[in-house]
């Protein structure tokens, strides 16, 4: 998907990033926005560092109540966001 030149997709957004069965280190997992409509992947495209903060901070036991407002109000106002909705489903929501 990335080498030396960039991306070759656009704007993939990392939706996990989970350590393999057995293994130590994490890998990541990206949603391609390609498919969709042009206004709904340019939304995907601006949440990727938010969603991308959330998912490293939960991981690290770092989550704040600032990004799980900021995650919940970009999934309130595009509800058709359900990879956003899953990424915020599946991580725990104990605040620092």
């Amino acid at each position: 998907m990335r080498d030396e030149k960039g991306w070759h997709y656009r704007d993939p957004r990392r939706l996990s990033s989970e350590p393999l069965k057995g293994k130590t280190e994490r890998v990541d997992i990206f949603e391609i926005t390609d498919w969709r409509e042009k206004e709904e992947a340019d939304i995907v495209a601006s949440s990727a560092q938010l969603v991308s903060d959330y998912i490293d901070a939960a991981s690290q036991g770092q989550l704040s109540d600032q990004l799980i407002k900021e995650l919940g109000a970009h999934i309130d106002m595009n509800s058709w966001d359900t990879a956003a909705q899953a990424v915020f489903d599946a991580q725990p929501t104990q605040q620092v």
